[in-house]
């Protein structure tokens, strides 16, 4: 890698044998925590096991990292530098700044943007943890309310606390954009897939998941 010095020993140690078989092309630190991201979101939409645990545990605080700046995400930044000068000017890269301005206009967004934008999305809401603007943004409704349950239940909780007084409205706005991206793809919502999966098959296999490119690799842009 031309930046291996960055991803440190530990994070090569736990999540080796996933760059081994997953990742050898990518030479850039930033291509190979997208490469891993990129199989953290297939492990959920497939039901597949590529990433074990000690790899995911080491890759969440460089998701965290990167989600609060898109600095750390050169291909996205790049696949998005039109709309950001379009929709973002005023806007600076830390805090998450930029990411939010994006997802606030991700209907408008050009199409590479929002092919690389969706995926972020995505792994927001598997991963919510990971989601500096969320965790910042509601940390009071989640201290107050969520304290006490599983990260990856941080979206569910907020979602039945979205009517009290306490929750502020930018967290509100955050909490609902999450929850429409959920609801996008029916792979989330293990409920229906697991009561309705002979139906699914039969009637909406091409209506009811979402058609991005969840499965595609990540491009040369990676590194």
């Amino acid at each position: 890698m031309k930046d291996e010095a960055f991803l440190s020993q530990q994070f090569r140690t736990k999540c080796n044998a996933e760059v081994n078989e997953h990742c050898t092309g990518k030479k850039t630190k930033a291509g190979v925590i997208q490469c891993l991201a990129d199989l953290m979101l297939r492990d959920v939409l497939k039901k597949t096991n590529a990433i074990r645990e000690s790899c995911r545990d080491e890759l969440r605080f460089e998701l965290l990292q990167r989600s609060e700046s898109i600095d750390f995400d050169p291909s996205l930044a790049k696949a998005c530098r039109y709309d950001i000068n379009r929709f973002c000017a005023d806007r600076t890269p830390g805090n998450a700044q930029i990411l939010d301005c994006l997802k606030e206009n991700h209907n408008k967004v050009s199409a590479p943007c929002f092919a690389r934008l969706r995926k972020r999305e995505k792994l927001d809401v598997i991963l919510p943890e990971n989601d500096y603007s969320l965790m910042s943004k509601c940390a009071t409704v989640i201290q107050k309310y969520c304290s006490n349950e599983n990260k990856q239940n941080i979206l569910s909780c907020l979602r039945h606390n979205i009517n009290q007084d306490a929750m502020p409205n930018v967290c509100r706005r955050i909490l609902y954009h999450r929850l429409m991206v959920l609801n996008s793809d029916a792979r989330f919502n293990k409920g229906l897939i697991e009561n309705c999966q002979r139906d699914i098959g039969k009637f909406c296999q091409s209506e009811i998941i979402d058609q991005d490119s969840d499965d595609k690799d990540s491009d040369e842009d990676d590194g």
